[in-house]
């Protein structure tokens, strides 16, 4: 599942297309449709991309280079872990915040090290991403 913007500068709503994009990876589309309607939602003007799985986010990453992406640390196909660490290796450094149901230190730490902006535990709380989101999109 994939939501791009279409050749005539408008994205799948009608809204016209922003310069800025958003990546959403999350192998759950409720997750997925929570943080867009936020998204939506704020006053941020944006594109939102969304997928299910870590082939398909460095697929998005490499066509649309949003500036940010949140992304979870448990994907089919490849882990959001790879995913980062493949972004991670490209000139282009998007702000990333990732997301996992691990309550252990070890995943956050290895997010740390390897430039993760941001690290939240599920559940999130919905308000405290939107200030994150807010605060790295208008950066």
């Amino acid at each position: 599942m994939v939501n791009i913007p279409k050749a005539d500068g408008k994205d799948a709503s009608g809204k016209a297309a922003q310069l800025e994009s958003i990546l959403v990876v999350n192998k759950d589309m409720h997750t997925i449709e929570d943080i867009t309607r936020a998204i939506e939602d704020s006053e941020l003007k944006c594109n939102i991309l969304k997928c299910c799985n870590g082939d398909d986010a460095i697929v998005m990453y490499s066509k649309y280079s949003p500036k940010l992406i949140i992304i979870d640390t448990s994907l089919p196909k490849k882990s959001g872990f790879l995913v980062v660490e493949k972004i991670k290796e490209g000139k282009e450094n998007p702000y990333i915040i990732m997301t996992s149901e691990s309550p252990g230190k070890r995943n956050q730490e290895w997010a740390r090290m390897k430039g993760v902006e941001a690290y939240f535990k599920k559940p999130f709380n919905m308000r405290k991403l939107m200030e994150c989101i807010k605060h790295y999109v208008e950066r």
